[in-house]
């Protein structure tokens, strides 16, 4: 039996930064290891961690760690800041000395940033350090630390081990002619546009198909069709502030589409074998997710639609083309993905 090692995960800012962590989490201490977890002080990664984290509290603690976003443009926030992650940088080489793990494993977002930083110019850690890589291009923070890491794990590429959340569910018995069901998720930054797409065209929608809408921590639409004879409609919509992992999960495999933004979800619903279809966030870093998309686009596994030629006409019509594809359900009925968490695990208490 491998010796009980002390595993730090690091991750937050957004959910595609902490999610992937549950799978790789359970693993951990399904082998017997001891688990810490640090996630950004915030509203979205509490909710987070307190719907989706069930696990044993004497197993796993959670750390809620203050940190501050890096702006690449002069502003007196900039300024200000600057003396603020100088701060959280000396509070993460304690944390790390207090919690003296034996690896620690970094799956994105800013709030890894002043302990990289810490690990690499002030501790004197000896242990083993991992980076673990979404998106098909590499990030500014993990371009510059990769080098000190022992092993970088990514999504894609040759020998991509992508880290998600892929418990098998089977979809819920749907009696026959009964609608399609519809599915949108926009993350914590990308939420708004979608839900402003939604509540345009709500009155074309609800009229074919059932649709579940997680808004993120936000106002909800305002769900009133315009017609008033389609008032009965409203109750195809549902609203959710957030969904559990599990909950989220269960919901993808649930519709006949997801429409969502290009980030780490993507491979939840490639996984479960839907079909989507992609509205990059245009303002993410790198366009990344724009790359992401394409990626997906080109295997012929999803759909894809550029926000800034957006229209309700070409939304609606790609809905409709979406769930019609016959070829895109036989493209992925095919397609075998699945998350490496295992593998992750074996690799790095090795």
């Amino acid at each position: 039996m491998k010796a009980e090692k002390k595993i730090l995960l690091i991750g937050g800012g957004t959910g595609g930064h902490i999610m992937p962590l549950y799978p790789l989490a359970t693993e951990l201490i399904k082998n017997g290891h001891q688990v810490d977890l640090i996630v950004n002080d915030n509203e979205l990664d509490r909710q987070i961690i307190k719907d989706s984290f069930g696990l044993n509290s004497s197993q796993f603690k959670t750390y809620y760690f203050r940190a501050f976003k890096i702006h690449y443009h002069f502003s007196f926030q900039s300024f200000t800041n600057a003396f603020k992650i100088l701060g959280s940088i000396l509070k993460a080489k304690k944390l790390i000395k207090n919690l003296n793990p034996d690896v620690i494993f970094f799956k994105g977002g800013f709030v890894g940033f002043p302990f990289l930083l810490a690990l690499k110019y002030l501790s004197r850690f000896k242990g083993r350090i991992y980076l673990h890589e979404s998106d098909i291009v590499t990030g500014t923070l993990g371009k510059y630390f990769e080098k000190s890491a022992d092993k970088v794990f990514r999504n894609f590429g040759q020998d991509a081990t992508p880290l998600f959340y892929d418990k098998k569910l089977k979809k819920t018995e749907t009696k026959s002619g009964e609608l399609q069901n519809i599915l949108i998720f926009g993350g914590s930054q990308g939420a708004e546009f979608l839900n402003k797409l939604i509540e345009q065209n709500q009155d074309a929608l609800l009229q074919k198909y059932n649709i579940k809408l997680v808004t993120g921590i936000r106002d909800k639409i305002k769900a009133s069709p315009k017609d008033k004879n389609l008032n009965k409609l409203t109750g195809r919509l549902e609203q959710f502030d957030l969904l559990p992992q599990e909950e989220i999960i269960q919901a993808i495999h649930d519709s006949d589409l997801v429409i969502t933004r290009a980030s780490g979800s993507i491979f939840q619903i490639l996984s479960a074998q839907k079909k989507s279809l992609l509205i990059p966030l245009p303002t993410s870093a790198r366009d990344h997710q724009r790359l992401n998309a394409e990626y997906f686009k080109e295997q012929k596994l999803a759909y894809t639609l550029e926000q800034k030629h957006l229209t309700d006409e070409v939304f609606v019509n790609t809905i409709n083309q979406i769930l019609k594809d016959e070829k895109l359900a036989k493209n992925l009925k095919s397609f075998n993905l699945q998350s490496c968490e295992a593998l992750i695990t074996q690799t790095i208490t090795t």
